[in-house]
């Protein structure tokens, strides 16, 4: 995902791509790893974008795109793993039953 994002350069986002290996790691093992490779994506993104050479007025503005991600990814990791959640419960009612 880090080399396409550099690749592609600052003015094109490519940053919905990084949710797909989010999302499959809080599908298939536990939240703690799901938040660690959301994480990574937020500091590959950061890396791909400064390696880029996006340019910012201001240096705080960096970080606070960097923050924004980070959350962005988060929510992908609670809804990801929340629904899976749901999923599983919803299965297990259904063999109760």
């Amino acid at each position: 995902m880090g080399f396409l994002d550099y690749s592609t350069g600052y003015e094109v986002s490519v940053v919905l791509l990084y949710s797909l290996p989010i999302l499959l790691v809080a599908w298939f093992t536990d939240r703690t790893s799901a938040v660690l490779i959301a994480l990574v994506c937020a500091i590959v993104w950061w890396w791909a974008d400064e390696a880029a050479g996006h340019p910012y007025k201001q240096d705080w503005h960096q970080v606070w795109e960097t923050v924004v991600r980070l959350g962005y990814f988060l929510f992908f990791v609670l809804t990801g793993t929340a629904v899976r959640s749901r999923i599983e419960l919803l299965e297990r009612s259904r063999r109760l039953e």
